[in-house]
């Protein structure tokens, strides 16, 4: 196994729980194949693993859609445009993310090879990357996404009347939203861990001139990361605060036209939605603004360390190069 191979496999298991996750929702049309000398990273039969998830989805969506016009049981709290409309905008989304995880596959491929070679060079300057952290962060986000979906599917299912088929479409659609914030923010936590190293090797004096091109690839990484998940983001961050205030209105609507007491456990669904949307978008903005901010760092890292050493000449061309 080569050097480049290494560190593949490094990547690769550091985001395991992540890969099998995305893999089995649709959101990762590629594979990876070990073999005893090699590991790589194919987009093969990538029209079928798409086109399975596309019509698997479109048959839920359209399911559950018509499921929801033709029943008039579910309509005593919430009013039935309301939820239809929430319900297309949530089942649309996930259609659409579907479509977008094929259409981006070969800029992922691009960027989860660029992140190997990053690490390569980091192996070459000595900058250790602790994988099995990774690992550990990435198995805390999957459990953690795990049972907030199946509280939050529970709950739902307590407040609507729903056969298994609109069942499973609830737990798969709210699965696939969450997932994919989820699986953008493991990215930007990986493009920070190594932004963060490589500002602690400048500090340290390391060689500038490399040191500041691996700067240049991660921000690459970071445009293509962009490139890739930015319109999924702001689709998945639109039906979010959308859901929010749909449940705030379903919340209003139970305290004022409901017995609160007599539907006190049918209070936790909106609470339990409301809480952990919000808690999906804050960790959206947290992992985005901190990763910006040390990549911004850097720069002013440079200019510190030429303001401390006045005299010398080397690291005053290097920084200007960095400019």
């Amino acid at each position: 196994m080569t050097s480049r191979d290494k560190y593949l496999n490094l990547l690769y298991y550091s985001v395991g729980p992540t890969y099998y996750i995305s893999r089995a929702l649709g959101l990762l049309p590629v594979r990876v194949v070990r073999t005893k000398n090699q590991i790589r990273i194919t987009s093969s039969h990538d029209f079928l693993y798409f086109g399975f998830f596309l019509l698997t989805y479109l048959f839920l969506s359209s399911y559950t859609i018509f499921a929801l016009i033709s029943d008039e049981h579910n309509y005593k709290e919430i009013p039935k445009g309301f939820l239809f409309v929430i319900s297309v905008m949530i089942l649309t989304s996930q259609i659409i993310t579907v479509i977008m995880a094929y259409v981006m596959r070969k800029p992922l491929l691009n960027m989860i090879e660029r992140f190997a070679e990053i690490d390569m060079h980091f192996g070459m300057y000595n900058i250790k990357m602790d994988y099995k952290t990774a690992l550990m962060k990435n198995r805390v986000a999957v459990g953690w996404l795990t049972c907030s979906v199946l509280i939050r599917s529970a709950f739902t299912l307590q407040n609507v009347s729903v056969d298994f088929i609109q069942q499973y479409a609830v737990f798969a659609a709210s699965f696939m939203k969450s997932q994919l914030k989820y699986l953008f923010i493991i990215f930007v936590e990986a493009l920070y861990v190594r932004l963060s190293r490589l500002n602690e090797s400048i500090a340290a004096g390391g060689d500038m001139k490399a040191l500041s091109l691996l700067h240049f690839k991660l921000c690459n990484c970071c445009s293509i990361l962009i490139h890739i998940f930015g319109l999924q983001m702001v689709m998945a961050v639109g039906v979010s605060a959308a859901n929010v205030i749909f449940q705030n209105y379903f919340l209003y609507r139970m305290c004022t036209t409901s017995n609160c007491k007599e539907h006190f456990y049918m209070i936790g669904a909106p609470l339990f939605w409301i809480l952990d949307e919000m808690l999906e978008i804050g960790l959206l903005v947290k992992f985005c603004s901190r990763t910006a901010n040390v990549a911004n760092y850097t720069p002013v890292l440079l200019h510190e360390m030429r303001n401390r050493t006045p005299h010398d000449d080397d690291l005053a061309r290097e920084v200007l190069v960095f400019i």
